[in-house]
């Protein structure tokens, strides 16, 4: 195993991908067994399922969503997923190997609750875009092995809502609030909901503890709503003072950055990690959020990780594509006062040997003067 093996191994075995004759699906009979708990006045909720199946060479994962109308504690729209987990019967499912639970598929099922501003006409249909947002989803998790979990978020890059305008761009991972954890013939499943954030509040949750703003999303949208026109829970003095406290007290809880890239070559005799201005910018802002606190912090992307501890002495070792390094309280302080993200190099106080290059983010070559601390 590599250094950095543990940080890369995807969680969970993927869904059975063969659909039985007999069509017995005792996964997908559980799934809906526990919405039918969560709303025993709607037997029939709206589906959607695929046209043509993911195993027959359909562009999508998941092979159907319920949605549900849910009035607490503002009318939305409740969508579930099927097809993270297993869902047919195709062979027994593995045995536990030890006191952790056999997961079924990946773990886990993703739903969504988007308020309902049409609700009192009972006509209206839920909007198609957060299930094509899921399928987005599943898309990155069928392809990269990666799952989710609660505490876990993702940056869309821009509106949740393709053609909408909103300020909602990213996604926390929570417990759904009514349907939590089931067990089925196939293995646990744990219901996974996305809750829409703003950019601002993604920053709050990564230099913060995902619990800690968790709650704080909890007080201000009870059960997770995403409701595309409001504005950041930021804006609310208290609210901000609260996660500056929060953060200066408890540090951060994401001890893994991902970023596009992260390079790792010689020059002469010296091992460059190169890194884009946005990867640097990541780091840099995590790195204080870390490391003073006693916690670790990788920055991972491509086909390298860097690992990042405190020392008593800076020293760093270098594994294939992976650089495990440790900084004293001055290597740090030196280097985040002096780095910027800009496109420079730099090396860090008593890491000989080891040599840092941020380079612009490909198509904004001429963003800013070069750098070099």
């Amino acid at each position: 195993m590599g250094l950095f093996d543990k940080f890369f191994k995807g969680g969970g075995d993927p869904p059975s991908q063969d659909q039985p004759a007999d069509d017995a699906s005792p996964g997908w009979d559980a799934i809906t067994a526990a919405c039918r708990r969560a709303y025993p006045d709607q037997p029939d909720p709206l589906h959607y399922g695929t046209l043509i199946k993911y195993v027959l060479g359909g562009p999508d994962p998941i092979d159907g969503f319920d949605v549900y109308r849910a009035v607490d504690p503002v009318p939305h729209w409740h969508y579930v997923s099927y097809g993270f987990s297993d869902l047919y019967e195709t062979a027994p499912p593995e045995p536990s190997t030890d006191d952790e639970p056999t997961a079924s598929g990946y773990g886990f099922e993703l739903t969504f609750r988007l308020a309902d501003p049409a609700a009192s006409d009972p006509a209206a249909a839920p909007p198609v875009w957060p299930i094509n947002l899921i399928q987005n989803l599943a898309r990155y998790v069928f392809r990269s092995g990666n799952t989710f979990a609660a505490g876990h978020h993702i940056d869309a890059n821009g509106p949740i809502a393709a053609e909408e305008e909103t300020d909602i761009t990213a996604l926390l991972f929570i417990a759904d609030p009514d349907l939590g954890s089931i067990e089925t013939p196939r293995g646990t499943v744990d219901f996974l909901q996305g809750v829409g954030i703003t950019a601002d509040e993604l920053e709050a949750v990564t230099t913060w503890t995902s619990s800690g703003f968790t709650g704080v999303i909890a007080e201000k949208y009870p059960r997770g709503v995403t409701d595309l026109t409001r504005n950041s829970v930021l804006t609310d003095p208290e609210v901000r003072q609260r996660v500056v406290e929060g953060r200066q007290r408890d540090g951060s809880s994401q001890g893994t950055v991902y970023v596009s890239d992260v390079t790792v070559t010689e020059r002469g005799s010296d091992t460059v990690v190169v890194l884009s201005t946005v990867a640097a910018n990541a780091l840099l802002t995590a790195l204080p959020t870390r490391l003073p606190y006693g916690k670790s912090l990788v920055l991972a992307g491509g086909e390298g990780a860097l690992l990042f501890d405190s020392g008593a002495v800076s020293t760093w070792i270098r594994d294939g594509g992976f650089v495990d390094i440790k900084l004293t309280d001055d290597a740090l302080a030196r280097l985040l006062g002096e780095v910027k993200p800009l496109p420079g190099t730099f090396r860090a106080l008593g890491l000989d040997g080891l040599e840092f290059e941020v380079v612009p983010v490909p198509g904004q070559e001429d963003e800013a003067d070069t750098v070099t601390p």
